[in-house]
């Protein structure tokens, strides 16, 4: 079952930080004006702040963890975010690995 993680609207730059698969993960948001999207970076804070992707872009359906399959999937679900739909129509969501 697939799980919410919170974003906000109308917020080109967010940073947060979230508990999933026991890690503590921080996502940072950075909208891009000129191209029009969100360039993603994530840390494993818990393991030394190690970086698990940087720079990829929030495309809905894709997994922005797939070479670290042991966090889980975290993906857009909806439409391509913008800074008047994330959080909306446009959600940031998160699935348990699977066991």
């Amino acid at each position: 079952m697939a799980e919410e993680i919170p974003l906000q609207r109308l917020t080109p730059n967010q940073r947060f930080s979230v508990n999933l698969a026991g890690s503590t993960l921080e996502f940072t948001f950075h909208w891009v004006a000129r191209f029009e999207y969100f360039r993603v970076n994530i840390r494993d804070l818990t393991n030394d702040a190690v970086v698990i992707t940087n720079g990829r872009i929030a495309n809905p359906g894709v997994n922005m963890l797939r070479e670290f399959e042991q966090y889980g999937r975290v993906y857009i679900d909806g439409e391509q975010p913008t800074l008047l739909n994330v959080g909306k129509t446009s959600k940031l969501m998160w699935e348990a690995p699977s066991e």
